[in-house]
């Protein structure tokens, strides 16, 4: 439930005493949650009449000099000192730091919510930068130039390296075996033919028939599923499947002709952009880790089905790789925005990954404007939620967020839908925190 008027007046003078917010919460039986969101919006809304008689006898009358001093130079100095990984992502108007600590978390996989402009980007970026920090490197898949080096801070952008895909396509080859692919050519032909499946929407039977032309195409060039030391001969790549599938569909005395015709017409136009080739830009996961750099894999000028297919592609190859590294400590983030590009099933590479991939070495921060974008399993499995404002339709992402901190999903509603810009609710260990972020001038980032 709401507060009233006259709560919302009591909340904001007791902060005014410098009370905390849960002693105000009790004596006001209301939630700090609410309390929180009043504190951080008190340079923002003003009380606008004094208060009753009645009311002072709980509050005394609200200061006129609430501002926050702006640090000086040193005090933000010693303020983005990191110590043991610890990531300031604000401090709540008491001043309380609210950190974040992918190296020491049980779960490092971070969610980002917000509506455009109220600075969910803005932030992630700096988050990258502190990662950078801290001795670890990020990989982002951009689909729209969000991430392009212009819009991180000078400081880093020698540390910056950008792999334009949609233009140039990549040297990566998604029909390489990995060691995690215990049955060699067969495992590789199930996760690329299952990819176009679920994209293109092509039937179990087009399905099968790419499965079998993928495993064909290892043959012809001495690659078999029982002769394991056949598995690391080069590759084909997928120009070979497409040309493949092209002389099966104009052969008429194949009994597969009018099947390999449907679905090469079907899934035709991501082999026109020829995005993973030998030709293209020279990129390996192991070079992107090792180098320490933030690394935008830039998808700009693909759309639509062929953008999700060399997604899906590039989050399958990721993810492959660090499995076949075996348990490894945290050591790379991915970063993935605008979830509704993603599918969150559970035989995709984004369900894998939320799933399992932290014990091998990787982590995830997945972002969208729209927490409805996000699975059930996604919500679970990030241990820390960073919500700039955001008004969700349906309701269950504010059911989700109010049963983990023992708040009434009303009150949760409230605080997403009316939150400040620059300001996020941060859920972390089953408590809900509301914050200034810290911009990239308080993080030394400028």
């Amino acid at each position: 439930m709401s507060l009233n008027d006259r709560e919302v007046r009591l909340v904001k003078n007791m902060l005014s005493e410098g009370r905390k917010i849960h002693e105000i919460a009790k004596t006001l039986n209301v939630s700090p949650v609410q309390v929180a969101l009043i504190s951080s919006q008190r340079d923002v809304i003003k009380v606008d009449r004094p208060i009753s008689s009645t009311e002072k006898s709980i509050s005394i009358a609200e200061d006129d000099d609430t501002t926050t001093k702006p640090e000086s130079k040193q005090q933000r100095v010693e303020n983005r000192k990191n110590i043991h990984g610890d990531i300031l992502i604000g401090k709540t108007n008491e001043g309380e730091q609210v950190i974040w600590n992918p190296l020491t978390a049980p779960n490092p996989h971070l969610m980002v919510v917000g509506e455009s402009g109220f600075g969910k980007t803005y932030g992630i970026t700096g988050l990258i930068c502190e990662l950078s920090r801290i001795g670890l490197p990020t990989i982002i898949i951009d689909y729209s130039r969000s991430y392009e080096e212009k819009n991180f801070p000078n400081k880093f952008r020698g540390n910056f390296q950008e792999v334009n895909i949609g233009k140039f396509g990549v040297s990566l080859n998604p029909l390489e075996i990995r060691e995690s692919d215990v049955r060699g050519p067969l495992s590789v032909a199930v996760r690329i033919s299952g990819t176009f499946n679920r994209i293109y929407n092509i039937g179990v039977h087009q399905e099968a028939l790419l499965r079998e032309v993928i495993v064909e195409i290892y043959e012809k060039r001495g690659i078999y599923e029982q002769s394991p030391e056949t598995w690391t001969k080069d590759a084909p790549h997928l120009s070979h499947l497409a040309a493949e599938l092209q002389a099966i569909s104009e052969d008429e005395e194949d009994q597969r002709q009018k099947r390999a015709e449907l679905t090469f017409s079907h899934i035709s136009n991501f082999f026109a952009f020829n995005s993973f080739n030998p030709n293209g830009a020279k990129f390996s996961w192991l070079n992107g880790i090792n180098s320490n750099k933030i690394t935008v894999l830039q998808l700009n000028g693909l759309d639509g089905k062929p953008q999700k297919v060399v997604t899906e592609f590039l989050l399958w190859d990721i993810y492959s790789y660090f499995v076949s590294r075996g348990p490894n400590k945290l050591s790379c983030f991915l970063v993935l925005d605008e979830a509704h590009n993603l599918s969150f099933k559970s035989d995709t590479p984004v369900d894998k990954i939320v799933r399992e991939a932290r014990k091998f070495g990787l982590a995830a921060i997945l972002a969208s404007q729209q927490p409805e974008d996000f699975s059930g399993p996604v919500f679970t499995c990030t241990g820390t939620k960073i919500c700039f404002q955001v008004a969700e339709q349906k309701g269950k992402f504010i059911q989700k967020i109010a049963s983990k901190c023992s708040s009434k999903p009303n009150e949760i509603k409230d605080i997403l839908s009316t939150i400040p810009k620059a300001h996020v609710f941060v859920l972390s260990e089953n408590k809900g925190k509301v914050c200034k972020f810290d911009s990239h001038e308080n993080r030394g980032l400028a």
